[in-house]
This record gives structure tokens, C-alpha cells and sequence, in this order.
């Protein structure tokens, strides 16, 4: 492998992948268990939500870190960062944030423009069910994931250990005054955009940047590290325990990063990549497609046993082949094009 590249690590796409079909998985369970078409003693499969999204902040903690290795130190690198992370994030969200609402105006259901824009600029704000959450609700995990970016991008001055440092201090700085000030609803949410900032889940980004600076001097191949890190995950959804659920989904990460690299690609390691690159997609899809399974899952009368089980699993696979075609169509070419057009920018702001 050549000096300099940064290695393919088909695990981490893997592992990304099943994060995805976990948030999906949990969905459909919270739909099937409000229409009574699942028993109340699968009610703890909604976990698996929760290990999807924290593994999602730690797998971002770590890529970030390791795909911006040459923007420390260097000239115009927070603004280049940031570009580049709107490219990769803005496009899919906003369509399907539009898609969404005009939906909601079809259907008659109460939005705003304000809410519309502060959704649009990833803006936390309490909805009218009390949630901080956007209209397309989804776009909650999004609204991190920004705050995240905007402020390792600062960090981008230093070399690369000190600019870990300076990002954990920053957000946990952050973190401990919103928790001071903000307000929080007895069971622990946020009741505004100050409570928003204080929750815990932001750590997680913090540990993938930590991982993504510890040496791998044990290696295994992209098979094991990613079945092990499924085990890990099934582990921490199974325990019951948000403890336990958390340190699975750092562990399951840690494991997939420590892949041994190859230049050669197995058809695991294929079908990871693809099904990794379509993460994001199958998240941003899969309230569109889960809709309409479990209304029809409803209008057939399909009630608790085998068949609802394998037409849970028909959904599961539905959302994934949707995500992946909306990834192939949708997602590639936007983020080709838009990127394309950047590199073709970038001569002209050195320029100025």
C-alpha cells in the first residue's frame, strides 16, 4: 500500500451498515408494537436504536480525525472541512426534510416556515410535542453531528493530537455549562437548545477521535473484526443495560478499526463497502418505506406470531434495498457532482 494513503477499513463500513439497520430495526418495532402487531415483550428490541445511533457518533468521531489527517496545520483548512462535510451531509437531509413536509401539508398537519428554516440550518428547537426535535425528526442525530463539525474545525490549526485535545475540552466545556443552564424534563431530555448541547450522547464523538489516535498494533482481518463487532452490538442491545449498550458500541468501533490492511477485497469486504456508503441513505429513507409496510401490514390484519416476524424481516430488508437504491441514485451522483464542482472552486478562492 502506497506511503501517505489512508487504508480502506471495510469493517467500519460493516459495522456503519448494521448502525443503520439497528435504527431501522428499532422503528419498526415501536410501529408494530403500537398497532399491536408485536407482543409488549419485544418491547426491548427498541435498544437497538440507541446502540445504532451511538455507535454512528463514535464511527464519525473516528473517521473525522483519520480522513482529515493533511487539513492540520495547513492553510484555509476549517473552511475547506466545513465545505466538505455540508457536501456530504446537506443534499440527502434536505430533500428528504422537504420531501417530508410537503407531506405534512398534505396530510394536514401542522408546520411553519421558522420551523422549516431552523430544520433546514440544524437549529435545535422544541416541536410542538415537546421534543427537540426538527421536522423531518430524524434530522435530530444531524443536528449534533453539525455541532460536532463546527467545532473540530477550529481545531484544525493545531497538529492533530492537540486539536483532539482542544475538541474534547471545547465540547465537554460546552457540555457541562448547557447542563447548568439549559432545562431538562424529569426523565433527562432536553427542553431547549441549551439543555440540547448537555446531553451525554456528544461524548461519543469524543471517544472515536480518541480511538482514531491509538496505534493498531493488533490486526485481524475485515471478517473477524466485523463479526465481532456485530457480536458486540447484539451483545449490548441483549443486555438490557444503557451502561453496557455504550461500552459495546465503543468496543464494536475499536474492533473494526483495527483491521489488517489488504489491497485485496473479498466479496464481505465489497458488500460492506456498499452497504456502509449507504448508510446514510437507508437512514434518511427508512421512515419513508416503514410507513406504508406497517399500514399495509394493518389493512391485511397481521397480528402477533411467525407471519409478523417474517414480514418484519421483509421490511428490514425493504428499507436496506431502498437506502441502497437511493444511495446509487440519489446520493453518489449528488455528492459527485457537488464535489466535482468544488475541486473546480478551490483554484479560484487560492487564487483570491
Amino acid at each position: 500500500m502506497e506511503k501517505g494513503i489512508i487504508p480502506k477499513v471495510y469493517a467500519l463500513d460493516g459495522i456503519r451498515a448494521t448502525s443503520a439497520i439497528l435504527v431501522v430495526v428499532a422503528h419498526l418495532v415501536m410501529r408494530l408494537l403500537k398497532y399491536n402487531i408485536l407482543g409488549e415483550e419485544w418491547g426491548w428490541l427498541a435498544k437497538s436504536g440507541s446502540a445504532g445511533v451511538y455507535t454512528f457518533f463514535v464511527i464519525s468521531g473516528f473517521v473525522i480525525v483519520r480522513s482529515s489527517a493533511k487539513l492540520f496545520e495547513s492553510d484555509g483548512a476549517t473552511l475547506s472541512f466545513l465545505i466538505k462535510r455540508a457536501i456530504r451531509v446537506f443534499p440527502l437531509y434536505y430533500i428528504f426534510t422537504i420531501l417530508f413536509t410537503v407531506k405534512m401539508a398534505a396530510s394536514g398537519d401542522a408546520w411553519s416556515i421558522s420551523e422549516l428554516l431552523l430544520s433546514l440550518l440544524f437549529v435545535p428547537y422544541q416541536n410542538t410535542d415537546g421534543l427537540m426535535q426538527p421536522i423531518y425528526s430524524l434530522g435530530w442525530s444531524l443536528n449534533y453531528e453539525i455541532y460536532f463539525y463546527i467545532i473540530f474545525s477550529f481545531s484544525l490549526i493545531f497538529s492533530k493530537r492537540i486539536g483532539v485535545i482542544v475538541t474534547c475540552i471545547g465540547i465537554v466545556s460546552i457540555m457541562t455549562i448547557s447542563r447548568n443552564f439549559g432545562q431538562f424534563a424529569p426523565n433527562g431530555d432536553a427542553l431547549d437548545w441549551k439543555a440540547f448541547y448537555g446531553s451525554q450522547v456528544v461524548l461519543f464523538f469524543l471517544v472515536g477521535m480518541i480511538i482514531a489516535l491509538v496505534p493498531n498494533k493488533i490486526m485481524f482481518g475485515s471478517a473477524v473484526c466485523f463479526l465481532i463487532g456485530v457480536c458486540l452490538l447484539a451483545l449490548g442491545v441483549l443486555s438490557g443495560n444503557d451502561a453496557i449498550l455504550a461500552i459495546c458500541c465503543v468496543a464494536a468501533v475499536l474492533f473494526a478499526s483495527i483491521e489488517r490492511p489488504t489491497e485485496v477485497r473479498s466479496p464481505l469486504a465489497h458488500w460492506m463497502e456498499v452497504a456502509g456508503g449507504a448508510s446514510y441513505s437507508i437512514y434518511l429513507t427508512h421512515s419513508f418505506v416503514l410507513g406504508p409496510l406497517v399500514a399495509l401490514g394493518i389493512k391485511v390484519g397481521l397480528m402477533p406470531g411467525m407471519a409478523a416476524w417474517i414480514y418484519a424481516v421483509f421490511s428490514i430488508f425493504a428499507c436496506a434495498f431502498i437506502g441502497i437504491f437511493a444511495f446509487v441514485l440519489i446520493e453518489k451522483p449528488t455528492l459527485a457532482f457537488l464535489r466535482t464542482r468544488w475541486q473546480k472552486m478551490r483554484p479560484m478562492q487560492i487564487a483570491k
